[in-house]
């Protein structure tokens, strides 16, 4: 994946990402054809805990505002770069942004277009005039449980971070909440959270990035 330029107004940015609490699934609650103890050792949920592997984590409903459209390999810039607006709307209307700006991988297929949204969370659910002018809109990211793991690295690199999510979830017997369709792969909920404020930090090579990908239940 290209690197993306995603700038934007610091705010309350916590270990969440931008999508709500995150509560690790322990032992307890992965039944067996999950994540069962001959599987995940004390060092790898310790590991999880740092952001170092994957893990499963459960999340409530977080409410956002945002801006989509569909984009290409080459063009995702299209969708990102627009994440100031989401922010300057915010604070025209004094709503104050609870985390992280993400984008929401709707539809996905790698060799046309991608379905996207550039988003950023809030307290409560936003009303949108039906008369405000531009594309911008209010949702909700569904609770669940989600399949997560945070990078610090370059965007360049997220194509081999999002095989390697994808591989540990099969590799446990996890299933995704996606589904085929004409367009491509629809994901229930897929986000990848930009934790870092670029212009605190420039070199987008120490960037820590969320992916969390939900589950079926």
């Amino acid at each position: 994946m290209t690197a993306r330029s995603v700038s934007y107004r610091a705010g309350s940015v916590g270990r969440t990402g931008g999508c709500g609490r995150d509560d690790e699934v322990g032992d307890d609650e992965v039944g067996d054809d999950e994540v069962g103890d001959d599987e995940v050792g004390d060092d790898e949920v310790g590991r999880a805990r740092m952001g170092d592997e994957p893990t499963v984590v459960v999340r409530p409903e977080q409410p956002y505002v945002a801006i989509a459209g569909r984009v290409t390999m080459q063009t995702f810039g299209v969708v990102a770069d627009r994440i100031p607006e989401l922010f300057g709307w915010l604070a025209a209307r004094q709503i104050a942004p609870v985390g992280a700006p993400f984008l929401r991988y709707n539809v996905i297929d790698m060799e046309r277009e991608f379905e996207i949204e550039a988003g950023v969370p809030v307290a409560e659910v936003v009303k949108v005039a039906d008369d405000e002018p531009g594309d911008l809109f209010a949702a909700v990211l569904p609770a669940g449980r989600y399949a997560a793991v945070r990078h610090v690295g370059h965007p360049d690199e997220l194509v081999e971070v999002n095989r390697r999510l994808l591989d540990w979830a099969e590799h446990r017997g996890l299933r995704w909440d996606v589904s085929d369709t004409e367009r491509g792969q629809r994901w229930g909920c897929r986000t990848e959270t930009y934790e870092t404020d670029p212009r605190v930090e420039a070199d987008p090579h120490n960037w820590t990035i969320a992916l969390a990908f939900r589950l079926a239940d």
